[in-house]
């Protein structure tokens, strides 16, 4: 695989957005409940199924992702988009924890890469960019 390139970074950077603290309101700590460790497939954006165009580019598609949740709190995050140049392969990894009941939070380890978040119930994790682009992930 190849480091990220502009394809990457055009679909990813914008999910870098609200730095969050962590808290809980449920009685297992501000990581929430260990029903939701688990690899997560990516199944749609903005309600499209994949293949899909992405970052307002028809030549920028993404192919297909996964997202996995691991015991400790730390994810990983893998995004593969095609552009001009080919394939590429967007990696991260950080540290995740819930709050307010369904609410999921993840923050990279990446320098420069701020939080975000969205919500995790029933298997569906949902997460949603700063510039309101809706990923829809399934165990």
């Amino acid at each position: 695989m190849r480091s990220p390139g502009a394809a990457a970074a055009v679909l990813l950077f914008p999910l870098a957005a609200l730095a969050l603290a962590a808290c809980s309101d449920d009685e297992s700590g501000p990581t929430g409940p260990a029903g939701q460790v688990g690899d997560y497939t990516l199944q749609t954006v903005d309600g499209a199924s994949l293949p899909v165009s992405v970052g307002g580019s028809q030549s920028t598609v993404l192919l297909q992702g996964q997202m996995s949740l691991l015991i400790g709190n730390d994810y990983d995050l893998v995004l593969e988009v095609r552009d001009k140049n080919g394939d590429e392969a967007y990696l991260e990894s950080g540290f995740w924890g819930t709050f307010a009941l369904d609410s999921i939070f993840f923050v990279p380890d990446r320098q420069g890469v701020a939080g975000y978040r969205g919500t995790v119930a029933n298997g569906i994790l949902r997460v949603t960019t700063p510039d309101g682009l809706a990923l829809q992930f399934q165990r």
